[in-house]
């Protein structure tokens, strides 16, 4: 985990030498920003999953994104998502060791009101991923407000997937899941290219169908984030640990204990 960690942060050093309007101060939280008309930004992502209760997990979600501003309000990205997997001695998992192509995804997003110049600022953002057994809409509403040297940020997320899954029998059939999702994140510019802040997550995934008064568990996840900005590009790395608010303890079969995110733009 340690050595996951140096890796990613010395790609932060390494790729973010060259930021734009719609820079990122977080990974898990999306700002009410979009680009200015007219222009790109390549954008990759790297998340690094690991520790289950036993054995040895890692998985690195990788997204390579291409976004572009229709206008100064409404953007559009495309992304290509990949993963790669390293699983030995953990109950309940096949050993293995694989790289995948996971699909393709297509990203909306249209900025209501800017969150320097207004009140508060307001997106809503729109995402549909397909890969060959799974299809999923991913919906956003943000909220976020720059204040000085301070900048807050607050996501309400709602996931429906289907994913095709083999039964015991052999026989395939459609499964759909239903994950609600809150981000929230603090930020502070410590110095002018430089700052520093704390995310936080909870996820509740709901299977068959949504009901708010039954779900299949919440999960929470909190952590430091460091932010670089430079003139054409920047860099948004954000470090989180799995929390047991509600002393039920972790939750390690479906989820990980640590997530650590990486992304960084480069506009053009």
């Amino acid at each position: 985990m340690r050595r996951s960690v140096v890796l990613i942060g010395s790609v932060v050093i390494g790729l973010a030498t060259a930021a734009s309007a719609d820079e990122r101060k977080f990974t898990y939280s999306n700002e009410a920003k979009v680009l200015p008309e007219g222009t790109f930004e390549f954008e990759p992502w790297i998340t690094l999953r690991a520790r289950k209760e036993e054995g040895t997990f890692r998985a690195w979600d990788l997204r390579a994104e291409l976004e572009y501003g229709v206008t100064d309000r409404l953007a559009a990205a495309l992304y290509l998502n990949f993963e790669a997997k390293q699983v030995s001695d953990v109950p309940g998992l096949p050993d293995e060791r694989e790289f995948e192509f996971e699909g393709v995804s297509l990203e909306g997003k249209y900025k209501l009101s800017d969150p320097t110049a207004d009140l508060l600022g307001t997106l809503a953002y729109m995402e549909v991923s397909a890969a060959d057994d799974e299809i999923e809409l991913e919906l956003k509403a943000v909220a976020s407000k720059s204040l000085g040297s301070f900048t807050l940020a607050y996501n309400f997320i709602f996931e429906i997937a289907r994913e095709e899954k083999e039964e015991p029998s052999g026989d395939k059939e459609w499964e759909t899941e239903f994950v609600v999702q809150n981000t929230l994140g603090v930020s502070c510019e410590v110095l002018p290219a430089f700052a520093v802040g704390l995310e936080g997550v909870t996820r509740s995934a709901y299977e068959g169908r949504l009901s708010l008064s039954e779900n299949d568990g919440t999960v929470y996840f909190a952590g430091p984030n460091v932010h670089l900005s430079l003139p054409s590009a920047w860099a948004t790395l954000t470090v989180l640990r799995q929390v047991d608010i509600v002393s039920d303890g972790l939750e390690l079969d479906e989820h990980e204990k640590y997530e650590v995110r990486l992304i960084v733009g480069v506009s053009f």
